[in-house]
């Protein structure tokens, strides 16, 4: 293998790899949805509900279709739409001139009021007091884009969901949270020292994402239209938008039923980690020979300083969003994740065997080549059983931060550890206990890594001894 052939080789590894595309049915439209904001959407037993899920039935079988329904973080689901990764997304998001620039929208099916929730002791009851203050929202939201244009000197907090914005304002690290009214009310009734006023009515509705041109749009237009007529959506609004709809139990027994739940997310976890590592060693191996011996070594060491130069969670982005918009390839989440912790992972496999090969007698890679051994059994039958076993600890180490680094998997959807016990969290309105168990299964399987790595390095020691 020479320099110039090998981007070319990795590069025909990646887009063998990159499956997981298949053509939509046209039975069916896919909707991109956060399922995490109850109850407009969220997760009730791992099944999607609330009043835009029913809406986005309803819409499909207006137009002879099925909905079905992929969970996103609400900031990635206009990309998922570009991206084409979805006939449409419908996750409370609001409609405006600047997004309309990058995609389309239905008409607005539902306008929302802005309230503000803040402590009983330090009320915010209208607009006037919020200048200077600091104040939480959720991004890319109808409240996010309301401060932005009528309060631009408020001091605002972006977070990803408006359960976490609470707890900013119960500890103290924010002085409100604006959010709609329907979750404002829910909030103050789940925690007795929260009260919430009514702020503002927003300038936009909410409408449904589509790509650019897309000619499903002015069909799902009439649709909107007609249940409009027919009084269906009121029906809706009426069955789901009020704070009764929302669960916000959050019993100590009840919660920990959940365990369950959240113990689901493990298989995605273990999956990512196996794949994940695996590829990382295969990969690092690989690139480690072929440095030590010259072979793309600029290549290769451009390739690592990249890897370990980017945060992991831009190398997902970049991977999920961006390479199908390139190639019109669409990529699985799981096959996502694997792809890019196994790249990840590589690289710093890589270096760990860089040290460990340097530890290498030279006499070692001397006296092979007198002996004419050829390079194939050099580095499989004397050289790297010598490294990977001096390796080891270092390796356990790589295993548990890989393991703990699938969490960013969430970030587009992948229902793991973490991501189950967030839509458990908002669903109930609490972040305690649910976290704590995602804390436990965390820690139980650092500790079977930690486990299963003592037992080889030992396992490594003995055999050397004998």
């Amino acid at each position: 293998m020479t320099t110039k052939n090998l981007p070319t080789s990795i590069l025909a590894l990646l887009v063998l790899l990159l499956v997981g595309c298949k053509d939509e049915e046209n039975d069916t439209i896919k909707f991109i949805t956060s399922a995490d904001y109850p109850p407009f959407e969220y997760l009730v037993d791992g099944e999607i509900t609330g009043f835009e899920i029913e809406l986005a039935k309803l819409i499909a079988a207006e137009l002879g279709k099925d909905a079905v329904f992929e969970h996103v973080n609400f900031s990635t689901a206009l990309a998922s739409v570009q991206n084409g990764l979805a006939d449409a997304a419908i996750s409370t998001i609001t409609i405006t001139e600047e997004r309309k620039q990058n995609v389309d929208f239905s008409i607005p099916y539902y306008t929302d009021r802005l309230v503000m929730v803040s402590s009983d002791s330090k009320p915010i009851k209208d607009k006037s007091q919020i200048a200077d203050k600091k104040i939480a929202c959720q991004l890319g939201t109808t409240m996010a884009i309301w401060l932005k244009t009528h309060v631009p000197n408020a001091d605002t907090v972006l977070t990803d969901n408006n359960l976490q914005a609470i707890e900013m304002l119960k500890v103290g690290h924010v002085d409100g949270v604006l959010m709609d009214a329907v979750q404002g009310e829910a909030f103050s009734k789940q925690n007795e020292h929260l009260s919430y006023a009514l702020i503002a009515q927003s300038d936009e509705g909410y409408g449904i994402v589509f790509k650019k041109g897309a000619p499903l749009r002015d069909k799902v237009d009439k649709a909107i239209e007609t249940l409009t007529k027919n009084g269906a959506l009121k029906a809706l609004a009426t069955k789901w938008l009020s704070a009764e709809s929302i669960n916000a139990n959050n019993n100590f027994e009840m919660l920990f039923s959940y365990a369950a739940s959240i113990g689901n997310g493990i298989f995605i976890t273990l999956a990512l980690l196996a794949g994940g590592i695996t590829i990382g060693l295969l990969l690092g191996i690989l690139l480690s020979v072929l440095r030590y011996q010259n072979i793309g070594a600029t290549t290769i060491t451009v390739f690592i300083s990249i890897i370990r130069g980017t945060p992991l969670i831009l190398q997902l982005s970049i991977f999920y969003y961006t390479i199908p918009m390139l190639t019109g390839i669409k990529q699985d989440v799981l096959v996502t994740g694997i792809l890019t912790f196994g790249l990840n992972s590589s690289a710093y496999v890589a270096e760990i065997l860089r040290a460990g090969i340097e530890n290498i007698p030279k006499g070692q890679f001397e006296a092979a080549k007198s002996l004419k051994i050829p390079n194939f059994y050099l580095w499989k039958d004397i050289i790297l059983p010598q490294v990977i076993k001096n390796i080891l600890p270092a390796m356990t180490s790589e295993v548990i931060t890989l393991l703990k680094e699938t969490s960013l998997i969430s970030t587009i959807g992948g229902m793991d550890i973490m991501r189950k016990s967030q839509t458990i969290a908002a669903e109930h309105l609490t972040y305690f206990m649910p976290l704590c168990i995602a804390g436990v299964y965390y820690y139980l399987l650092v500790m079977l890594v930690e486990y299963i790595g003592r037992k080889v390095e030992k396992k490594g020691s003995y055999d050397n001894s004998r």
